[in-house]
């Protein structure tokens, strides 16, 4: 699965191996925080972003268009004006030219090893369908019912802490 490299390092003369999905809807700048993250990932392959718009912005899709125009990793705008989440990953699906998807909510502030994680995992041909852990990156500290949850059952949610003890 691993892909040889052509030419002299640029990714650009690389087959893409993976795509990676965003569907959105009305989150410019969730989505553009995660584009971010995800175009920030060291991979020893090439990869494309789509960025699924369900909401049609016609602002967002300048702004990425922007954001792609500054780095060698493709990033397409796709305006899906049906609405729903199924479509935004339909769509994805469609467009996608990766061997693997991967399909992330528009919130996701990804490690830089994330993506290689992923498709590492696809080496065993075994493995039909990666997830992983998601931890929340909460704007003030959560409640205390959420604390006593946590403590109760650590492997329902997960904090910062208790998940390098994993």
């Amino acid at each position: 699965m691993r892909r040889v490299l052509i030419g002299d390092g640029d990714r650009s003369d690389m087959a893409i191996c993976a795509s990676v999905a965003i569907p959105t809807y009305q989150r410019s700048a969730f989505v553009l925080d995660a584009l971010q993250t995800i175009l920030a990932q060291q991979t020893d392959f090439a990869y494309e972003v789509l960025v699924l718009d369900n909401g049609c912005d016609s602002t967002l899709k300048v702004k990425v268009e922007r954001m792609a125009s500054s780095v060698s990793i493709p990033v397409i705008y796709i305006a899906v004006p049906e609405p729903g989440l199924h479509n935004g990953r339909h769509s994805g699906a469609q467009h996608a030219e990766g061997e693997i998807i991967v399909f992330t909510d528009d919130d996701i502030i990804a490690d830089s090893g994330w993506l290689q994680a992923i498709v590492d995992t696809f080496h065993d041909p075994d493995v039909h369908l990666v997830g992983g852990r998601n931890l929340p990156l909460y704007e003030e500290d959560p409640p205390a019912w959420l604390e006593a949850l946590w403590t109760q059952n650590p492997c329902l949610l997960y904090t910062s802490d208790a998940a390098d003890d994993l």
